[in-house]
């Protein structure tokens, strides 16, 4: 399946994110790592609980976060949570909706087309050579029963593989990644990552990171 990009999960969140409706509120205190997507995902899932309008995100394929309501609300976030999600203030007030300035920090978006990062799920392995066991015995693969790990696979130029590198630089050693598409929301651990030039003369490379979905 194809994403318009990735969202990896960053460290450095502290004070708190509040949805304002007339005299109700709901308030997210996020976790010291976390990601904006699901900062974002759980203080609509709050509103939707606790206030009368109806709440939503989405995150556009350029890596812009949405949040908007069918009514209209106040928005207030403190400390670290601004520039994690990357708005442009600390508030708004009577809005109906609100979108970061770009992606959130930890995002990226190779292309504007929605189609950047190809999700690769339950792949097989092809079958081995087998072992020879006691007393003669043998033990063969059966071909297409070795599950690999999924991977989140990139084709870009040597621009966005520098923007990819300089992500992964400024977050240190990463853990998890979030995917996006169409209100669906998937995490996962990230395994090993590997950056593979495919054509010097052009500086094709392809990105490949192992995952494991939650």
């Amino acid at each position: 399946m194809a994403y318009g990009g990735i969202q990896f999960h960053v460290s450095g969140w502290s004070g708190s994110i509040t949805i304002t409706e007339g005299i109700g509120a709901s308030t997210i205190t996020p976790a010291a790592t976390s990601s904006p997507w699901r900062v974002a995902d759980a203080l609509v899932q709050a509103a939707n609980a606790d206030l009368l309008s109806d709440y939503s995100w989405s995150v556009s394929d350029s890596g812009a976060l949405t949040i908007q309501s069918s009514g209209t609300f106040d928005l207030d976030m403190s400390a670290t949570i601004q520039g994690l999600f990357d708005f442009a203030a600390a508030s708004y007030s009577s809005i109906s909706s609100a979108t970061t300035d770009g992606p959130a920090v930890g995002g990226f978006f190779p292309y504007s087309d929605g189609d950047g990062v190809l999700f690769t799920r339950r792949v097989r392995a092809p079958i081995n050579q087998g072992f020879e066991l006691y007393e003669g015995g043998r033990w063969l693969n059966t071909p297409g029963t070795n599950p690999k790990f999924p991977v989140l696979s990139v084709s870009c130029l040597r621009s966005k593989v520098a923007e990819f590198m300089e992500t992964i630089q400024n977050l240190g050693t990463p853990s998890k990644v979030d995917l996006y598409s169409s209100g669906s929301l998937v995490s996962c651990f990230l395994g090993s990552i590997s950056i593979n030039e495919q054509d010097p003369t052009s500086g094709w490379t392809r990105i490949g990171i192992e995952v494991i979905e939650l």
